[in-house]
Parts: C-alpha cells; sequence; structure tokens
C-alpha cells in the first residue's frame, strides 16, 4: 500500500502541467492514508483497545454539475466509490478487514483554494476472521464474514494546483450485521486521515433555488418488510421478522419530507425468549405495535429515511419502549420503491429489514 501511494502522487503532478486548460470531464481519483484505533463501546471490548493502525483508503468521485434538480438543490454533491482496507493492527482475532462503500459528500464550504465537506457512505464490508467458537470463540465482537459497512467523514480540502487536492479529515466506519448472526456488538473504527486527490476538471453551475418550482404536498405510503435474527448463544436457530408500517408525510422541499405513522412488528425471537424465561405467551401476544415520526432525506431516486418511534402496544420490555429505524430507499416507478433498513433500540441494533413500498397523494 506504502508504494502504491508513492505511485499514486507521481501520477497526479505528473499529469499536473498535462491537464491545464481541460474542462472535459468532472471525475476525480483519490487515495487517503488513515491512522486510527478500535473504539471500545462497551467493556468486553478491551482486547481491542491498545493497538493504532493505518486504513488504505482508494475514492473514484464524479462531481456532480448541476444536471439534475436535486443535485442542485444540494449545491452539486460529489458521489463516490471507495474501497478501504485495514490489517488491524496485525490483529490475529480479526484479521483484515475490507469495506465497499457508495457515499455522497456535500460541500458545507467552497471556496477557490480549500474545499470542506461532510461525506456520508453505506455498502459492504468483510471481516477475515468472524467469531467461531471452536476456532475465533475471543471473538466477542462480530459473529459473520459479511457486514454493513457505515463511513462518516468531515474533511477540509487545499487546492495544490487547478486539478489536484490535498484533505485533512476525521472519519468514523462501523461494521455490524445487524444481528442476523451473532455476537453482534459491532466494530467501531475512528481514524484521523491525510487524502491526496487528482480531478479530471469540472464545471461550475450558477446558484438554483430548490422552492422556486416545488410545490408541497401530503403523501400516504404503506411499506411491508421481512428479515431473519439470531439471538444468543452465538450459531443458534434463526428467527423471522414481519414487519408493516402505515404512514403520513409531507412534502416539505425538494429535499426532504417530515412525517408521522403506525408500525406493526412480528419477532418470531421473542416468542422464543419468553419460553426461555418460562413466561406463557402465544404467537399472536408477541406481536408488537408502535407510534413513529419521521424525516427522510431525498436525493432524487434515492432517499434515506430516518424514524423514532415509541410501542404501544408490546408484551416484551427487555428493549425498552423506544426503537429508531435507519434506511434506504430506490423509487423504481412512480408509486413503487424498495426498502432496506435497520431497527435499533438506542445504540444496540436489532435487525435488517428488508421490503417494499407503495406510495399515493
Amino acid at each position: 500500500m506504502k508504494r502504491f501511494f508513492l505511485l499514486f502522487i507521481l501520477f497526479l503532478f505528473f499529469n499536473f502541467e498535462k491537464s491545464k486548460g481541460q474542462n472535459q470531464a468532472n471525475y476525480q481519483l483519490g487515495f487517503r492514508y488513515h491512522y486510527g484505533f478500535v473504539m471500545v463501546h462497551t467493556p468486553s471490548l478491551q482486547q481491542f483497545s491498545s493497538a493504532h493502525f493505518p486504513v488504505y483508503e482508494l475514492t473514484f468521485t464524479k462531481l456532480t454539475l448541476g444536471n439534475k434538480e436535486w443535485q442542485r438543490a444540494y449545491h452539486n454533491p460529489d458521489l463516490g466509490l471507495s474501497f478501504f482496507a485495514t490489517d488491524f493492527g496485525k490483529n490475529k482475532v480479526l484479521g483484515r478487514g475490507y469495506a465497499l462503500f457508495p457515499n455522497i459528500s456535500f460541500h458545507y464550504l467552497r471556496k477557490k483554494w480549500i474545499h470542506a465537506n461532510f461525506r456520508f457512505g453505506a455498502g459492504l464490508g468483510y471481516i477475515e476472521k468472524p467469531f467461531d467458537r471452536l476456532n475465533n470463540y475471543k471473538n466477542n465482537a462480530i459473529g459473520s464474514h459479511l457486514n454493513a459497512a457505515i463511513s462518516v467523514l468531515l474533511e477540509t480540502k487545499f487546492k495544490l494546483g487547478p486539478n489536484t487536492n490535498l484533505g485533512i479529515g476525521l472519519a468514523m466506519n462501523h461494521f455490524s450485521n445487524g444481528a442476523t448472526k451473532t455476537p453482534n456488538l459491532g466494530i467501531n473504527l475512528a481514524t484521523a486521515n491525510l487524502a491526496l486527490a487528482y480531478t479530471f476538471a469540472h464545471k461550475s453551475v450558477p446558484a438554483y433555488d430548490s422552492n422556486a418550482t416545488f410545490k408541497k404536498r401530503i403523501e400516504y405510503f404503506v411499506v411491508l418488510c421481512g428479515g431473519m435474527k439470531e439471538i444468543a448463544p452465538a450459531g443458534g436457530d434463526k428467527y423471522a421478522i414481519l414487519n408493516a408500517s402505515f404512514n403520513v408525510a409531507r412534502l416539505h422541499s425538494i429535499r426532504g419530507k417530515w412525517g408521522f405513522g403506525l408500525d406493526i412488528f412480528h419477532d418470531a425471537s421473542i416468542y422464543e425468549q419468553f419460553k426461555r424465561n418460562e413466561v406463557p405467551v402465544s404467537q399472536t401476544n408477541i406481536t408488537q405495535a408502535g407510534i413513529n415520526i419521521s424525516w427522510e432525506v431525498i436525493f432524487g431516486k434515492v432517499s434515506f429515511p430516518i424514524q423514532a418511534g415509541v410501542y404501544a402496544l408490546s408484551k416484551y420490555k427487555s428493549n425498552g419502549i423506544i426503537y429508531n429505524r435507519y434506511g434506504i430507499r430506490y423509487h423504481f416507478s412512480k408509486r413503487f420503491f424498495a426498502n432496506v433498513s435497520l431497527k435499533t433500540h438506542y445504540a444496540k441494533a436489532d435487525y435488517f429489514e428488508w421490503g417494499m413500498g407503495y406510495n399515493w397523494n
């Protein structure tokens, strides 16, 4: 990786003079060197707290030019695809970790010589050595090779030339499988980082008033989801999840909508928990109902709903009365959309849910 970094620097400066005067494309290639540690968010993860180690990241970015209305509404954010790799400080319990995630960067400062941005990314992660009760029982952080990977980054970029910039930032990266396989305490990486990027030119566009042509309206939608969940002990049975949501939302602007609704949850693992505690209960009694408020951030056909809810009906009390959902939706037609979301209780992941939705107004 160090040799690759040096070659990348040479590539940037070799192309520096060659690129002057070009204003054709709108792509960027960057290499980011992170240095950080595993954050211990629970005492049982103290075994991972001592090492500081590098993380290497390669990012390919498309700089939006305002060709679409939602791009202009967000002042032309950057769309990227990142791959990063680390060995967790040569940790024998975790092995190597990899992640591939699409991301979007929002600019909150954009001057000629300095840019500042916030980046959010979500994709797939891979842990080389998950928990195994015979061969790797010390890994109490994560129980599966394949996981969700989430990344947030605050970065300041300084222009070194017309097409080259240097970035300095702070990042948080998270691995979790959403309780599809235990253990699932998750891995949080906190890093400081240094980046070097080469831009294949890009055009500027005028400012855009997103509310000039927008009309507010009320929408109604229903979402049906399913999933699987594993509970302790590790390696046990998986239990089915079935959920339905009924919502009303006000499309406040081209950027987002807020709303409220009713959620119905059927989690088969609750029946097993009651059974282990010798509490008599029927399958119908494990159904939970909750009311929610939500905010959905919209980027064209892709949106990110964030939901906070309270159980109005639930005989299972171990997780408390408050739940949250964080999701992503793809609207592939005017009425139908695909939905993936993570349900949590405070900072504890409960399960992933996958489904479809239908909206109308």
